[in-house]
């Protein structure tokens, strides 16, 4: 009997471990992770690893931290603030976005740069 009570302890444990981890990658959008994760994705990695592991305070430390990226990457539509965070890092060769979309505001930009650099 007491081998029956130890399983569901860890079954339940196990359970809460996933529910937490749930959580965690349910604050994002599939969208939002991708194009946040071009920024950042060893933060993501380290977050989604966490969960994974059962470390649930550390995954959600690395999830409030990323949280802002993700904010502020979609305050515009979607990808102009990304496409001009990138552009402003060097890493393509405009911030350009087809139409109907336009470029990102500078403000927006620079408060998605911000973010990221606080999630480094």
């Amino acid at each position: 009997m007491a081998g029956c009570a130890i399983a569901y302890e860890v079954e339940r444990f196990v359970t809460a471990q996933l529910h937490e981890l749930s959580i965690l990658l349910t604050q994002y959008r599939s969208g939002d992770l991708n194009e946040a994760s071009s920024q950042i994705g060893s933060r993501f990695v380290a977050m989604v690893d966490c969960g994974l592991a059962g470390k649930v305070e550390d995954g959600r430390a690395h999830a409030e931290a990323l949280l802002p990226v993700v904010q502020t990457g979609f305050a515009e539509p979607n990808p102009a603030v990304f496409k001009g965070v990138l552009h402003a890092q060097g890493r393509i060769p405009t911030p350009d976005v087809r139409l109907p979309l336009v470029a990102a505001s500078s403000a927006a930009v620079d408060a998605a740069l911000a973010a990221v650099e606080a999630a480094r």
